[in-house]
């Protein structure tokens, strides 16, 4: 790798910890220790800017709105004017910091910002997509959506994606692939875990849910097979363990919860989800379509068993019947078979399982992910 400093302004969509965020900063460290100087535009503040502050990294807060929207949301008529001069000002901003760097990064598709920074001030653009889009998150664009990705890719350098089921949506939209490129997220424990043993199968069978806790993660799915199974399995338990996202998804889950026949438990975010998996029997992961599926590769690395939607990103990661199992979705009689197969396994079973799982560290590490963020920055910006 040259040794030659390039220096790189990253475009983000919130200033809080998400899962995208976390994965930036893992590619952050790693492009650091290759010689690049990073700085960083966000909307607001919040517990990522705080940390990327504590790294050192310069953070500048310039307000803007993305031009995404809620499925469920009319147009943006109201506000619109408010919007344009927002994100004029924003862009004018952003152009007066972009003079000085190389490349401009863009670290979602909720924002055509930096993309527009790029054009500009003349210097390229790489787009950085960690999400599907509607079938994840709910949203979007304000412009037809084919028209806004085959923008995105006309005028970008490069397109990384987070797993192949999200390149395959971006081929079937651009029809090209020449700029798309894979960047899986290295997910880099918060602990050494190279003398971990198997993960031993509790007495009594516990599962876990992770992450936001937002309409498109599943959880109703999960608690009416938990619930269903709580009649045979009469010591059933569920944790759910996120950051609220939707104050009315939330009371939503609650009187879910309230009506079901099983223990489960809503709990605040881990700070290290390494510290916690040893207490569960598998991690649930519901979600309708993945786009990576972080947690997922956390439990795998501790030597959790996964039950995975079969969908999206779960199904680069989840490996049926050999770390975890795949099931399909809205198939409530099929989520329930995956669960008791892991309550039914014998220990030794559950143990190979369970050693299959940590095998994940061979795919996903910093060493992988290094070399495709070589791929991606040398050439093009050399």
């Amino acid at each position: 790798m040259k040794t030659n400093t390039k220096t790189l302004l990253w475009l983000i969509h919130e200033g809080h910890m998400s899962g995208a965020n976390l994965a930036l900063m893992e590619h952050f460290e790693m492009l650091l220790a290759m010689q690049f100087k990073i700085s960083v535009i966000s909307p607001g503040e919040g517990s990522f800017t705080a940390h990327l502050k504590q790294h050192d990294i310069p953070v500048t807060i310039v307000p803007f709105y993305s031009w995404t929207r809620k499925t469920n949301e009319g147009f943006f008529i109201k506000g619109w004017l408010k919007r344009m001069f927002r994100n004029t000002y924003a862009c004018l901003k952003m152009v007066e910091i972009a003079k000085s760097v190389d490349a401009v990064c863009t670290n979602t598709i909720c924002t055509q910002l930096g993309l527009v920074t790029a054009m500009l001030c003349q210097k390229k653009h790489f787009l950085f997509v960690h999400e599907f889009g509607e079938e994840d998150h709910g949203f979007k664009f304000m412009i037809n959506t084919k028209r806004a990705y085959k923008w995105f890719y006309h005028y970008s350098e490069k397109v990384v994606l987070n797993s192949n089921a999200v390149k395959q949506k971006w081929v079937h939209l651009v029809r090209h692939s020449d700029k798309l490129e894979l960047l899986y997220n290295c997910v880099i424990p918060k602990h050494d875990i190279s003398s971990q043993k198997s993960h031993q199968k509790p007495a009594s069978p516990k599962f876990l849910m992770l992450g936001q806790i937002s309409e498109a993660k599943g959880h109703s799915f999960a608690i009416k097979a938990i619930s269903a199974l709580a009649k045979k399995h009469r010591t059933i338990e569920m944790d759910i363990i996120g950051a609220k996202v939707s104050e009315d998804y939330y009371e939503e889950l609650q009187t879910q919860i309230a009506a079901c026949n099983a223990n489960v438990t809503l709990k605040q975010p881990v700070a290290n989800p390494f510290l916690i998996f040893k207490d569960y029997t598998a991690l649930l992961m519901c979600s309708r379509q993945e786009a990576f599926g972080r947690v997922t590769v956390e439990a795998l690395m501790s030597g959790l068993p996964v039950i995975g939607i079969k969908s999206g990103g779960t199904t680069e990661i989840v490996d049926h019947k050999v770390n975890g199992f795949l099931v399909n979705l809205d198939d409530v009689e099929d989520l329930k078979d995956g669960i008791e197969k892991i309550i039914c396994m014998d220990q030794d079973t559950y143990t190979q399982m369970s050693l299959n799982a940590m095998q994940i560290t061979n795919k996903f590490n910093s060493e992988v992910s290094k070399k495709q963020l070589i791929t991606i920055f040398e050439s093009p910006i050399s």
